[in-house]
């Protein structure tokens, strides 16, 4: 039985341990502070275990393992009894004794706690920031100002070597153009300045786009002519609650040649056409769909 685990578990959990002929566990939590001495250390967060040599409840320990584990109390007594021996064999022998992730048990009775858990650390450890004597400050300073005086003395000898690597391009290229090529070469040169002749731009045409063509109203389905009462699907490409708005669309589709007409009601349905036979109407909403403005037409069926 793992004695190491379960008593850091019992102090994260509950904690204190009280662990019979040792001592009593009790975790502790220590905010962050400062440890100023010649350095400045800084310490995070973190949870601390303190030891004591006394234990006066040996029983909460057994009685927290008996439940986890799920073992008999006589069971958990015989293997802790040999679990403390084992230590006061160790403290006997001048050995410190470990407990993994809580810490160690040294001869002299202190005790180092070393848990590795700990949720309000954030990941951070302990670190020290070295405070700089005024000795060292004066060393700091003057480093400094020998290397900017370095920087300064590097850019005042490279500058020539600057200059002329962005000189030297533009000098190669002189004899592109003659009256500087003159100068260099004690040469005379004729030079022509008449005007070239400026092509003439080509008349500007502005591209106008080609208008598109209007799509053409959808041929109607040849099919035998049907009376209003035999209508059942009409097709309908708008909906209006002003009966006046319904009017003039119709009007406006049957400008367009088509059997336009009103079905009235608390949503006014304007329809292209009506037929008697469902097939049919499908079939025409589907060529408006492909052939003109009215795609979005739908079919409505009417409750003989």
């Amino acid at each position: 039985m793992d004695f190491s685990s379960l008593i850091r578990q019992a102090l994260l959990e509950v904690g204190t341990v009280a662990v019979p002929h040792i001592g009593t566990f009790t975790l502790h939590h220590c905010s962050a502070r400062l440890i100023q001495n010649e350095d400045i250390t800084c310490v995070p967060p973190q949870n601390v275990v303190e030891f004591s040599n006394e234990c006066a409840d040996e029983k909460s320990f057994i009685q927290f393992i008996a439940q986890k584990t799920n073992s008999s109390e006589a069971t958990i007594q015989k293997e802790l009894s040999t679990f403390t021996d084992s230590i006061q064999k160790s403290l006997n022998e001048n050995t410190p004794y470990v407990i993994e992730n809580v810490g160690t048990i040294h001869p002299d009775g202190r005790f180092q706690s070393s848990i590795a858990w700990n949720a309000n650390a954030f990941g951070l450890r302990d670190f020290s920031i070295h405070k700089l004597s005024e000795e060292e400050k004066k060393k700091s300073n003057l480093t400094t100002a020998q290397t900017l005086a370095g920087v300064v003395k590097t850019l005042f000898i490279a500058s020539p070597i600057l200059f002329g690597a962005l000189l030297i391009p533009n000098i190669l290229q002189v004899s592109q153009n003659p009256q500087f090529a003159s100068i260099f070469r004690q040469t005379q040169v004729e030079m022509d300045f008449t005007q070239p002749e400026v092509p003439r731009p080509h008349e500007f045409k502005p591209i106008v786009e080609a208008e598109k063509p209007k799509p053409e109203p959808a041929p109607m389905p040849t099919e035998k002519p049907t009376t209003k009462a035999e209508n059942k699907y009409f097709v309908v490409v708008g909906t209006f609650v002003d009966l006046s708005n319904a009017k003039k669309f119709a009007k406006k589709l049957q400008k367009e040649n088509y059997q336009s007409g009103i079905i009235e009601g608390e949503r006014n349905k304007v329809y292209l056409s009506a037929f008697a036979n469902k097939a049919k109407a499908q079939q025409y909403v589907q060529q408006l769909r492909g052939q003109s403005n009215y795609a979005s037409a739908w079919i409505y069926v009417k409750k003989s």
